[in-house]
């Protein structure tokens, strides 16, 4: 028998050029147009939201909080607690608020010092005339809100009085309210008479729109306005809530909108607008309280045709 022979399987050559060299291109660019004709085409992007929209989508969270809030005053007034207990259950928010403010100040100016060491000389001399520019603007507003406003209010009331006489004589008030920046020194309405909120907080959401650059049309200022003039009714009379009112303002209007970098700012300032802003407020409280008295029937007046006055009564 013949003897076999086997042959080993041939082993195909594989050079460092056949492997490191890639395919043809035109074979790649034919596969791709093939693929890329087979690819269905996409759908049309989806048009952006309306204005409208925009505002049903900021007013979403406002409406649910004011819900809850309904619902847990109907339960709190259900219960009937106790003023003691009551006071011991609001103590540690009261703490914390009070730490907050303690610590939100500190913050601000070791971030503002931070980004002063960092930021160019130009930079920051455009930053400083800008938050200027600010304040400037809020104490114009206050001031011609009160000087002009309320002498107009008076006189409109009560045609013999000398708007700027009781002005002046409201000036121990005013004091301290600038002193201590609360408005509960007048017990009654402090809640109402919020001008000075409603003034103060357009110019600040439209100076940090314009700080980070977004624009603004007029449908915006109107709801600015409206937003401002509405949500200040809401605001307590403790410290810094105008600063609340301001991010609520911002996500109401602009609810695609981040909260800008410009708010620190506003924070910063906050220490003398807030003292500005009670002082407005509490000359409101005066003057509506004044115009209130006269048309329903001034005590003052009845007294001193009767001869007596009370002790604590000041002759305005």
């Amino acid at each position: 028998m013949g003897s076999i022979t086997t042959r080993p399987p041939v082993q195909p050559s594989l050079s460092y050029e056949s492997i490191a060299t890639p395919p043809s291109s035109e074979a790649g660019r034919d596969t791709f147009s093939s693929v890329e004709t087979r690819r269905q085409p996409d759908e049309e992007p989806a048009s952006p939201p309306s204005q409208l929209e925009k505002w049903l989508c900021g007013l979403r969270g406002v409406v649910l909080g004011v819900v809850v809030g309904i619902v847990l005053g109907l339960v709190l007034n259900a219960v009937n607690l106790p003023g003691a207990a009551a006071t011991w259950i609001g103590t540690p928010g009261r703490l914390f608020i009070r730490a907050l403010e303690c610590l939100v100040p500190l913050l601000v100016f070791s971030g503002l010092v931070v980004s002063m060491t960092i930021a160019d000389s130009e930079d920051l001399r455009v930053l400083l005339r800008s938050v200027a520019m600010y304040c400037l603007c809020v104490i114009c507003g206050l001031g011609v809100h009160v000087l002009v406003f309320y002498p107009l209010l008076l006189r409109t009331f009560i045609r013999n009085a000398n708007p700027f006489d009781w002005l002046a004589k409201m000036v121990r008030a005013q004091l301290f309210a600038l002193a201590n920046f609360i408005a509960s020194c007048c017990r009654w309405a402090s809640q109402l008479g919020v001008d000075g909120a409603a003034v103060g907080t357009p110019i600040a959401v439209v100076f940090m729109a314009q700080v980070s650059g977004v624009s603004i049309d007029p449908a915006d200022y109107l709801a600015i306005w409206l937003a401002s003039a509405v949500g200040s009714i809401g605001v307590g009379p403790v410290p810094s809530t105008g600063l609340v009112l301001i991010m609520t303002v911002w996500k109401t209007v602009f609810p695609s909108e981040a909260l800008p970098a410009g708010f620190a700012f506003i924070i910063a300032t906050d220490w003398l607008i807030d003292r500005l802003h009670t002082v407005v407020n509490v000359t409101c409280d005066t003057v509506v309280c004044r115009v209130v008295a006269h048309l329903v029937c001034d005590p003052c007046e009845k007294l001193q045709e009767e001869g007596e006055l009370p002790r604590a009564q000041i002759p305005l």
